[in-house]
């Protein structure tokens, strides 16, 4: 039987050779000026033969990154520390007083990661931290957050995260809830590493779970940005979101024509699209919808900073992902952003902070939730007052005629053959409002107004709007109770639906 010492080099020479490659410099580097230091370092154990050898250095070195953590700490030191401990089972040191190694590891790993959040290392090393714990750990939850975030990065800068396990190990978090959008992952992973055997094994499973989809890990559809642009489009007009094929589609195009504004464009408005879908479960979680959706939209803006609308999209997108997350600072340039996209270009992103004000609400009480409902009251006003050029009776919601002498209707407020019934829906939200805050009257007029303004009956959701209507006042005449009221459609459908 091979002797303990010789057992444990065996078992370390694996896991050095994968820190060796974690620890190469960017993409995956530590991130300070010690890394060529470190790499001679696993290099070095790496071709050591002797295990007791090893074990004693591995354990000087523990000693040494101890002593720098307490008394300069850095994110780097607590990851290479993190490493020793989890993968070579640093023992001799005396620094645990409580817990295993592998929650002390979890520990540095977390507090790296509040010191630098965008290290990538740091999250990879927690990630499979956590995933090679037993289930009975309660760690595999914390993984897959990592290993989510990691992919996130991955869509947005696939240098950045060289590490195939990434793919393999979201791809299985999905595959119980939504195999499809495991195939779409898988896919991404197999493009990039071809070679790698647990991808090939994850998608050889999904295939079998899917066989209606093959086409979804072949990666061989060649897709031009005019086609992936009339693909949304029509996919829009008719109401039906097709999220994984959009999103491929997109993603080939895009890798076309990457400086292309208006494909990192419909690529926010797919995620927010999917947002906005009442029960709809596309991705691995509304947090990573947000956060794609925010990337491609400051990569549109990036590409066209003369773009007026794309503040209304971003700034809320931003804030409340960063509400959602704790982010302040986040929440803050949210915020700040969706106000100069207000002043810059009031009659769209008005609405753009009242659908943002309305989804906060649930978190105020008191006076701030008062405030922000007498701003969002405002900003409805404001924006039918902007596009009709008159002021409104507001003791009601009926739009004003925009004759005699009014200013010309801006374009945000116009229907238009990619937003054919774009007055109508801006009006149903402002219904649905009313009737949820008690306003039956106004909510009696807006909806009113929206089938007012849909003259000719096409509307696809016209006979929610009615039937909103006829609720409305029955509230108003004390005629019934008020109920919880069923789901609406996508805010994006609402005036972008044709048929």
């Amino acid at each position: 039987m091979m002797p303990r010492a010789h057992r444990f080099l065996v078992l370390c020479i694996g896991v050095i050779a994968a820190l060796l490659a974690a620890a190469a410099p960017a993409p995956g580097s530590l991130g300070d000026d010690t890394d060529a230091e470190w790499r001679a370092y696993l290099r070095e154990l790496n071709g050591m033969k002797d295990g007791a050898a090893a074990r004693e250095r591995i354990d000087e070195k523990a000693a040494e990154l101890l002593a720098r953590i307490a008394k300069e700490p850095t994110a780097a030191d607590r990851i290479r520390l993190a490493q020793l401990l989890v993968q070579c089972k640093v023992s001799r040191v005396k620094m645990i007083e409580k817990g295993s190694v592998s929650v002390k590891a979890i520990e540095l790993l977390v507090a790296a990661i509040e010191d630098e959040p965008d290290h990538i290392i740091a999250r990879l090393t927690l990630a499979r931290t956590c995933q090679a714990l037993p289930e009975f750990f309660g760690r595999r939850e914390q993984a897959r957050e990592q290993y989510a975030d990691l992919y996130a990065r991955a869509l947005e800068a696939p240098e950045a995260v060289p590490f195939p396990d990434v793919y393999h190990r979201t791809a299985e978090a999905l595959s119980a809830d939504d195999p499809v959008a495991a195939l779409e992952v898988a896919r991404r992973g197999i493009e990039r590493f071809p070679r790698d055997r647990a991808l090939q094994g994850v998608i050889k499973k999904l295939k079998a779970a899917v066989p209606e989809a093959p086409e979804l890990v072949t990666g061989g559809e060649t897709v031009s940005p005019v086609q992936a642009k009339e693909r949304f489009w029509r996919a829009f007009e008719s109401g039906k979101l097709q999220y994984a094929p959009l999103r491929r589609a997109l993603a080939a195009a895009a890798r076309e024509r990457p400086a292309d504004a208006e494909l990192a464009l419909l690529a926010g408005l797919l995620r927010l699209w999917a947002l906005t879908t009442p029960g709809d479960e596309t991705d691995m979680s509304r947090g990573q919808m947000a956060t794609e959706a925010v990337a491609a939209f400051e990569r549109a803006l990036e590409r066209n900073p003369d773009d007026k609308r794309i503040a209304g999209w971003l700034g809320p997108l931003k804030a409340n992902l960063g509400r959602s997350i704790g982010d302040e600072a986040m929440a803050a340039e949210g915020e700040a952003i969706l106000d100069k996209g207000v002043e810059a270009y009031p009659e769209q992103n008005l609405f753009g902070r009242v659908i943002a004000d309305m989804q906060s609400l649930g978190a105020l009480q008191g006076g701030k939730r008062e405030a922000r409902l007498r701003r969002i009251t405002d900003d409805l006003y404001r924006t039918i007052e902007l596009c009709a050029g008159q002021p409104m009776d507001r003791e009601r919601f009926l739009v004003p005629s925009s004759a005699g002498g009014a200013r010309p209707t801006p374009t945000a407020c116009e229907d238009s053959v990619k937003a054919p019934h774009n007055q109508s829906g801006t009006l149903f939200w402002a219904g649905d409002f009313f009737l949820g805050v008690g306003e039956h009257r106004k909510a009696a007029d807006a909806f009113g107004e929206a089938l007012r303004m849909d003259a000719e009956g096409s509307w696809p959701h016209r006979a929610l709007a009615e039937s909103r209507r006829e609720l409305a006042v029955l509230l108003l005449g004390g005629e019934q109770t008020a109920e919880p009221l069923p789901p609406a459609p996508s805010s994006c459908l609402l005036c972008h639906q044709k048929r």
